[in-house]
C-alpha cells in the first residue's frame, strides 16, 4: 500500500496558449492557493509546492502550440487537481501522447566548462560591470557568494539579470497597479516565492536577515535555483525592494538557510 501511494504519475497536454500565458496562470495559482510556492529549475521548468506535495511542470513551446508535461507522486494528486482547475480556467488543454521533454533553455546536463564562480557573477554587479545596475548586495550576501560552490552559474546570471530588470522597472514605477506575482512572473519572467515557511520565519529568521542602511532587513522574497541538498547543485537568492534606494537589495546569495533543504 505504501508503494502504491508513492507511484509516479505523468500527464501530457497540448494548448494553443504560449509559454507566457502558462507562466501567468502559474502566478494566478500561487495567488489563489495559500502556502503555494514555485521553484524555477529553468525558465521553462517549474516545481510547484504546497502542503499537498509537489508537481513538476515542464513546457516545450513552438509556433502556435505549447506542450505541458506534469509529473508527481500519487500522494500529490490533490495538488494536481487544484493546478489543473486554475490552468483550464485560463486556457484550453487537450490530452496528448507522452514524449520526452528535455529540461531546456538554461538547464545543463553537465557542469559548465570554464564557468564563472558565484563570486565572479556577484562581483560583476558590485564593480558596475553590468549596465544599469540597480542591485545592491549586503555584506552577508557577498560573504555567502564568496563561499558558494554552486556550479551552474549561468542560471544565477539569468536570475540576477531578471532581478536587475525588475529593479529598473520598479525604479520608474511601471510595476504599480500590478500584483507582485504577475509582475515578476509575467513581466520579468521570474517565478518568485514571496514568503518564508512558518518554521523559517519563526525559528530561523536570522538566516534571512542582513544589514542595510543601518538596520536589519529580512529577505522573504526569494528564488531557488536548481534542486537537491547538494550545495553545488542548488542555491537561493533572497531579496527586498528598498523604496529609499529604489533598488533591489540582495540579503542572501548562496546555500539555503536552515529548514530549506
Amino acid at each position: 500500500m505504501q508503494n502504491k501511494s508513492k507511484k509516479n504519475i505523468e500527464h501530457h497536454y497540448l494548448t494553443d496558449a504560449d509559454a507566457m500565458s502558462v507562466r501567468t496562470a502559474l502566478a494566478k495559482f500561487v495567488e489563489e492557493v495559500s502556502n503555494a510556492s514555485i521553484c524555477m529549475l529553468s525558465p521553462n521548468v517549474f516545481r510547484i509546492n504546497t502542503k499537498d506535495g509537489c508537481v513538476k511542470l515542464n513546457m516545450l513551446s513552438s509556433s502556435g502550440c505549447t506542450r505541458i508535461a506534469m509529473s508527481f507522486k500519487s500522494f500529490a494528486i490533490s495538488l494536481w487537481h487544484k493546478l489543473m482547475k486554475t490552468l483550464t480556467r485560463c486556457f484550453l488543454l487537450r490530452s496528448a501522447a507522452p514524449i520526452k521533454i528535455k529540461d531546456n533553455v538554461v538547464v545543463e546536463s553537465k557542469p559548465e566548462t570554464k564557468a564563472k564562480m558565484v563570486a565572479d557573477v556577484v562581483l560583476d554587479y558590485i564593480n558596475n560591470k553590468v549596465d544599469n545596475t540597480r542591485l545592491i548586495f549586503s555584506d552577508k550576501a557577498i560573504d555567502q557568494a564568496l563561499n558558494c560552490s554552486f556550479r551552474y552559474t549561468k542560471k544565477l546570471e539569468s536570475v540576477l539579470h531578471r532581478l536587475n530588470i525588475a529593479a529598473n522597472v520598479m525604479y520608474v514605477g511601471q510595476h504599480r497597479g500590478k500584483s507582485l506575482h504577475n509582475f515578476f512572473l509575467k513581466d520579468v519572467g521570474l517565478p518568485v516565492t514571496f514568503n518564508l515557511s512558518d518554521t523559517q520565519e519563526q525559528k530561523f529568521g536570522e538566516d534571512y536577515d542582513a544589514e542595510h542602511g543601518g538596520r536589519l532587513v529580512r529577505g522573504r522574497m526569494h528564488v531557488t535555483i536548481g534542486s537537491g541538498n547538494n550545495e553545488a547543485e542548488c542555491m537561493s537568492v533572497h531579496f527586498i525592494y528598498c523604496e529609499d534606494c529604489k533598488a533591489i537589495v540582495i540579503t542572501r546569495c548562496g546555500a539555503h538557510g536552515r529548514t530549506a533543504r
